[in-house]
């Protein structure tokens, strides 16, 4: 049996040029961003006690260690702090979208294989991160745990991520 054939596009189509160029701006790439501007957005969007100029500061200092690298990937940073014997503990400050951080995370992962590293402990605040390290290829084992930021203590998700 022949399926039928489909139907003619329609002569005229009911989007307007403006509502097109929208929907074009919306799925454009993201611009890429500074390493301030990066930081600047995690903390707005997750917040921290800290303010986002002492964490830049705080990382500019710190690469000045030869055990501490900054990982860029897309518009995410991930600091990793080699503590030797193929471990490293790491933390993740991104502006990417769900899409794009997956990229991220794919790639920070390939940077943990290629640095030697066997196991990266870190936490999470959002148990959706644990389904974007899994979905990034990542295999996670977590623990409930704590954060301590500013002296003050927050619930968080411990995790082992391995390489």
């Amino acid at each position: 049996m022949a399926l039928p054939n489909p139907a003619p596009p329609p002569k005229k189509s009911g989007f307007s040029p403006n509502i097109m160029n929208t929907l074009q701006k919306q799925n454009s790439p993201a611009k890429v961003m500074s390493p301030a501007e990066i930081i600047k957005h995690d903390v707005d969007t997750n917040g921290s006690p800290m303010p986002w100029q002492q964490i830049y500061a705080g990382l500019e200092a710190a690469t000045k260690s030869p055990k501490f690298r900054i990982v860029r990937a897309n518009n995410s940073l991930m600091t990793f702090s080699n503590q030797g014997g193929g471990m490293a503990t790491a933390h993740l400050i991104t502006a990417d979208d769900p899409t794009k951080l997956i990229d991220s995370l794919k790639q920070f992962h390939k940077a943990m294989i290629a640095s030697g590293f066997k196991k990266v402990n870190s936490y999470v605040t959002n148990p959706q991160m644990i389904r974007a390290l899994q979905m990034a290829g990542i295999k996670v084992k977590e623990s409930m745990g704590q954060r301590v930021e500013g002296g003050q203590a927050y619930p968080a998700i411990n995790i082992e991520m391995e390489a």
